[in-house]
C-alpha cells in the first residue's frame, strides 16, 4: 500500500472515530459522571493504582531476565526504560512506545541497538505465552461465558504450538543455512528464548496479567458497578486485542470503547461502561506520565517521542558482529 494512501486511511479513521467522539460527548450525561466520580471508592482505587504498578514491575523485571545472557542489564535499567516507554506509549500512536524502551537502554545502559530490538520482541512473544497460560488456568477460580471460552481454546493451541516449538530438536541445523547477519539473530533470539531461560520470564508475564485483570476489577467495582470478575476479564481481552496497534495517543477513545464492548454483555450500563473506562485508564497512564516525567523531564519524554518515529539504530550506535 502506498504512503499516501496509507495517510489517507489513517487521516480517515482519526475522522471517523472524532465525529463518533463529538456526537457521544454531546450525548454523555456529564452530570451524573461527575456525581458518579465524587463518589468513587478511593480505597478501592488507590488499591487498583498500586496493583497497576506490579504489572509494570513484573514486566521489567521478565525484560532484564530476558537479557541477562546475551547483555546484562540493571533490574533497575529495565524497571527505568520500561516506565519510560509506558509513557511515551500514552502519548504516541503505533510502536514508538516500544522504541522508547530500546533506545533507553541503548543509551544509559550501552545495550546494543540489535540486541535491545531483539529482546523486546522476545517479550512480547513471552507476554503472550503467560496470556495464554492465564486465560487456560484461570477457569480454575471462575466460571468462563461461552465468549471467552473460545478464547480459552485459542490460548490452548498456542501454548501446544509453543510446546512443540521448544521440544523440536534440529533447529541448529536449519539455522545454520541462513546468510551470517540472519544467522547471528536468530542464534540471539534463540539464546534469550532457551528453555532454561524462560521459566522465570513467563511466570513474570503470568503475574503481569494477573496485576492488569485485578486493577481492572478493583477499578470497575470502585466505579459502584456491580460486575463480576468475568466481566473485567473480558475487559481486558477485549481492550488488549484493540489496542495492539495504537491508533490514538495511549488509544484514547478506542480504550473506553473496548472496555464498554466487554462489560455491556454483562448487564452494565453504557454510561456506567464509558465511566470505568475513564477512569480506568486514567489511573493506568497519568501516575506512569508523572513518575516518568520524573525521571526523564518532561523534555526528555518529548524528545523520546520524536526520535522513536523509526526503529532504526543512530549513526553512533554501533552493532556489534555478533550478539553477545
Amino acid at each position: 500500500m502506498k504512503p499516501s494512501v496509507r495517510r489517507l486511511l489513517g487521516w480517515a479513521v482519526v475522522l471517523a472515530i472524532a465525529v463518533a467522539g463529538v456526537r457521544t460527548l454531546r450525548q454523555f450525561p456529564w452530570e451524573d459522571t461527575g456525581g458518579a466520580l465524587l463518589h468513587t471508592n478511593l480505597l478501592l482505587l488507590t488499591a487498583a493504582l498500586i496493583v497497576s504498578f506490579q504489572s509494570i514491575l513484573a514486566k521489567g523485571w521478565a525484560w532484564q531476565l530476558l537479557l541477562r545472557p546475551v547483555a546484562p542489564l540493571s533490574w533497575w535499567g529495565a524497571q527505568r526504560a520500561t516506565l519510560t516507554g509506558a509513557a511515551v506509549t500514552a502519548l504516541s500512536t503505533g510502536v514508538v512506545g516500544e522504541a522508547a524502551r530500546a533506545r533507553s537502554i541503548v543509551r544509559q545502559d550501552a545495550v546494543p541497538w540489535n540486541v535491545a530490538i531483539s529482546s523486546i520482541v522476545v517479550l512480547r512473544l513471552v507476554e503472550g505465552i503467560g496470556f495464554a497460560i492465564f486465560l487456560v488456568v484461570v477457569p480454575v477460580f471462575i466460571d468462563l461465558p461461552p465468549a471467552l471460552r473460545v478464547a480459552q481454546l485459542v490460548a490452548a493451541a498456542v501454548i501446544g504450538v509453543g510446546a512443540v516449538v521448544l521440544l523440536v530438536r534440529g533447529w541448529e541445523h536449519i539455522t545454520s543455512r541462513l546468510p551470517p547477519r540472519l544467522r547471528r539473530g536468530v542464534e540471539m533470539l534463540g539464546t534469550m528464548g532457551a528453555r532454561h531461560q524462560l521459566p522465570g520470564p513467563v511466570a513474570l508475564g503470568v503475574a503481569n496479567w494477573v496485576f492488569q485483570w485485578t486493577t481492572y476489577y478493583l477499578t470497575i467495582r470502585a466505579t459502584h458497578i456491580t460486575a463480576p470478575p468475568e466481566a473485567a476479564l473480558a475487559a481486558l481481552l477485549v481492550v488488549n486485542v484493540a489496542g495492539l496497534v495504537a491508533v490514538t495517543p495511549g488509544n484514547i477513545g478506542v480504550f473506553q470503547a473496548s472496555v464498554v464492548a466487554g462489560l455491556v454483555p454483562f448487564g452494565v450500563p453504557v454510561q456506567r461502561a464509558i465511566l470505568a473506562g475513564l477512569v480506568l485508564q486514567a489511573i493506568q497512564v497519568l501516575p506512569v506520565l508523572a513518575a516518568a516525567t520524573g525521571m526523564v523531564g518532561l523534555r526528555g519524554l518529548r524528545q523520546l517521542r520524536r526520535q522513536e518515529a523509526a526503529l532504526v539504530p543512530d549513526a553512533d550506535v554501533v552493532e556489534p558482529d555478533a550478539a553477545r
